[in-house]
């Protein structure tokens, strides 16, 4: 996350726990309850991102079955979770993704809407836009950092699509798998973004602007393909961020590409 901070997820959304960036203090724990008006029927956290709010303050986003977005930060030695934002319409939230450079936050749900999020701090949210969904839904996201900002917002028909912070522009739809995407991950740096899907590939691209055309190319930097595996997580390692590791369902292997930026 920031350096300081690492969030787990609990088994099917149960619960969410922020802990010391080494694994040793559990910082803060949230358990599901029960969605309003529902006795059947818990909420469970699905996502979560890395944002700082234009205080400064620096925060995880999570997002939840109801069209809840909770936020955990600090202040002082303590560490407080509330929730920023509840969009009416009480979607799935499938995916958010952080703009620090903005203070941007992007729910993405299940009808494939993206809500864009100002933060001014966090406990004051206002919407910025509402982009339209096209009948997938978002499956994974994240905010490309180098000049300008650009949401990647990934579906579950293969396309990966990048709209420009914060005002939601459209820049660009890429066709870039067969079937869903399950991940993507954004260098912290660099124009450059890894995706990962259920038709077993994992693929690098570059994003670069034409200035001739004023438009905005992505071109395939790389494409491996892992027979008969449903990859599931991606992510640039640090420090220094030149290698990607991979994760694939109900399996133990971690698949590493070394130094390939």
């Amino acid at each position: 996350m920031n350096g300081q901070w690492h969030i787990v997820l609990g088994f099917n959304g149960s619960s969410v726990q922020l802990w010391n960036n080494n694994g040793t203090r559990l910082l803060s724990h949230i358990k599901v309850n029960v969605a309003k008006g529902s006795s059947a029927y818990p909420t469970a956290y699905l996502c979560t991102a890395y944002c700082r709010a234009k205080d400064s303050t620096e925060f995880i986003c999570i997002g939840d079955t109801v069209g809840n977005i909770h936020a955990f930060y600090q202040v002082k030695n303590v560490y407080f979770k509330e929730t920023i934002y509840s969009i009416s319409e009480m979607p799935v939230i499938t995916a958010i993704g952080g703009d620090c450079q903005n203070s941007v936050v992007a729910a993405g749900t299940s009808e494939g809407k993206i809500y864009l999020l100002s933060v001014a701090r966090p406990n004051e949210t206002s919407i910025l836009a509402t982009i339209p969904g096209f009948k997938y839904p978002v499956t994974s996201m994240g905010v490309l950092q180098s000049g300008t900002s650009i949401l990647l917002a990934a579906y579950s028909n293969g396309q990966i699509r990048g709209y420009k912070l914060p005002d939601g522009k459209l820049l660009f739809s890429l066709n870039a798998h067969a079937k869903t995407v399950t991940a993507i991950d954004a260098h912290p740096t660099k124009s450059v973004f890894a995706s990962v899907g259920e038709d077993s590939f994992f693929s690098l691209f570059e994003v670069s602007l034409n200035g001739t055309k004023q438009e905005y190319d992505v071109t395939l930097i790389l494409s491996s393909k892992i027979e008969n595996t449903i990859l599931t997580g991606v992510a640039f390692l640090p420090p220094t961020f030149s290698s990607v590791i991979a994760v694939s369902y109900d399996d133990p292997k971690i698949y590493y590409w070394k130094d390939v930026i």
